[in-house]
């Protein structure tokens, strides 16, 4: 395993300073998060103009799904559309208060294998609950 690069290490570091557990959760712990969250993404985007290699797209696209999800919790409009333009990319977008942004993302390589709701839910059983549990 490499070493971790200069972005990724002040990308963890922001997460460090800024993802701390709060008191009461809600929406400002989530808030604050998110924030943390935009300011990693922002740090280890190499899309962006002086952004680092593209080795750090895997997890910069980690913490956009991040950033999507918290979002969602803090009644910020956002999610995950097709990029109609083409079949490989989909696109994560946030309704910030300062305005809209969004990220290519992507696209599942895989095909839907025709689970049932019911199986999907064994599978999750099966990865959850430790063998020999019995729960």
């Amino acid at each position: 395993m490499n070493p971790p690069s200069d972005a990724m290490q002040d990308a963890e570091q922001l997460l460090r300073e800024d993802l701390v557990p709060a008191p009461n959760p809600g929406h400002a712990a989530a808030l604050a998060d998110l924030r943390a969250l935009l300011r990693a993404i922002h740090k280890l985007d190499p899309s962006r103009e002086g952004g680092p290699g593209a080795e750090f797209y895997p997890q910069r696209n980690v913490f956009v799904l991040q950033a999507v999800a918290l979002a969602l919790v803090c009644d910020m409009p956002a999610g995950i559309v097709p990029d109609w333009e083409s079949d490989a990319w989909v696109i994560a977008y946030i309704e910030l208060p300062t305005g809209q942004v969004s990220w290519h993302l992507p696209a599942y390589e895989g095909t839907y294998d025709g689970h049932t709701t019911a199986e999907k839910y064994q599978r999750v059983t099966g990865f959850t609950v430790p063998a020999g549990s019995g729960s």
